[in-house]
């Protein structure tokens, strides 16, 4: 079914791309967004393949 403008899909395992239909939940949109979301994975840079830790609240980098 088409879900509603209130609600949201919950991956139960955590992976997203995981879409089977016994890990997928349905729920409301604001008790999905007060479950715990897990920090944000470290990435490597391409040129100095250093590790960017990456704090949540960027939402878009442009490149220069």
């Amino acid at each position: 079914r088409m879900l509603l403008k209130t609600e949201a899909v919950h991956h139960i395992n955590g992976i997203k791309g995981d879409n089977r239909v016994e890990n997928l939940q349905v729920m409301l949109k604001g008790e999905h967004d007060r479950i715990p979301k897990p920090p944000p994975k470290p990435i490597r840079c391409p040129h100095c393949n250093g590790l960017i830790k990456i704090s949540g609240r960027v939402r878009h980098v442009e490149a220069l």
